[in-house]
């Protein structure tokens, strides 16, 4: 899939500076981009590879001054990182199809357990005593979620994570697969 830098720039409503033509097919490091990359620099620690990085197109945070021309087209915005992790999510969105909602069987979830109507439990996944998984929030298949755990609103938790008992888990969390917490 292809999209434009102005593509990009408009869902970031960010300023644009370069070829808003310039098109983008992956994301990479900025260290390791290549054409029809686009990557971000957030740190100033990295800003040395807007001079040098092959990507197509870079985000970076609207304070960013530069100390000569560069070759990639530059997205601005007020946070570059929050910038980039707002891009993959809605990428991630528009690649998993239709929100998932419900309970997939099989699944053991604890009578005690209150989990909302409009969350997520994928199959396989193990909600113990008094679990609470509010609005919003999906449960990849293969999960655990030990006793008294509690899941705050759109936390997102993919296959095969183990929550241990009472823990919390955020708001808006993402928790990547196979973890343990």
């Amino acid at each position: 899939m292809h999209f434009t830098a102005q593509q990009i720039a408009a869902l970031l409503q960010g300023r644009l500076e370069g070829d808003p033509n310039a098109k983008v097919s992956g994301v990479a490091k900025i260290e390791e981009a290549g054409e029809n990359s686009l990557s971000f620099i957030a740190n100033p620690k990295y800003e040395d590879f807007v001079y040098t990085s092959k990507a197509s197109v870079i985000i970076v945070n609207e304070t960013l001054v530069l100390e000569r021309p560069v070759v990639p087209t530059l997205i601005r915005v007020k946070d570059a990182y929050s910038g980039f992790a707002f891009l993959l999510e809605k990428y991630h969105e528009m690649m998993s199809g239709a929100p998932k909602t419900g309970i997939e069987q099989p699944a053991y979830i604890s009578p005690t357990a209150v989990v909302a109507p409009d969350a997520y439990i994928g199959a396989f996944s193990y909600i113990g005593d008094y679990v609470t998984v509010a609005s919003g929030a999906k449960i990849f298949p293969g999960c655990f979620l030990g006793n008294n755990v509690t899941v705050a609103e759109h936390a997102v938790m993919h296959a095969g994570v183990k929550i241990y008992n009472g823990c919390r888990i955020g708001k808006n969390v993402v928790i990547h697969a196979g973890t343990v917490v």
